[in-house]
């Protein structure tokens, strides 16, 4: 089994935002339906997540899901792609995948 993950988001993440929707999209690139997937969501540096844990009942091999994560941004976050590390749970195996998330500047440049 293979599991891979991205992370997509609505619009432009900026520091300090609150209550952030992430949509994690997991693929399932085996060729062995995943079933009873626990998706645990790691805090890290720039991202502290609402949601700990996620259930997925089923992941058809050759196919994706998409579910929905909630998620703080660090006040001192800096503008950059961060890599931010998940675990699975399948088949009494932990799995690692990574998702990136890009956070921006809510500064605004001026010229004089």
């Amino acid at each position: 089994m293979q599991l891979s993950a991205i992370a997509q988001t609505s619009g432009t993440i900026f520091p300090g935002e609150q209550y952030v929707p992430i949509n994690l999209v997991i693929y399932n690139t085996g060729t062995v339906t995943a079933t009873n997937v626990t998706l645990f969501l790691n805090s890290t540096y720039t991202l502290q997540f609402v949601t700990k844990e996620i259930n997925i009942p089923i992941i058809s091999a050759g196919s994706s899901l998409s579910v929905q994560a909630i998620a703080n941004i660090y006040n001192n976050a800096t503008i950059g792609t961060y890599k931010i590390p998940l675990t699975t749970l399948v088949y009494s195996a932990y799995h690692s995948l990574n998702v990136s998330v890009i956070i921006n500047s809510n500064q605004t440049v001026g010229r004089s």
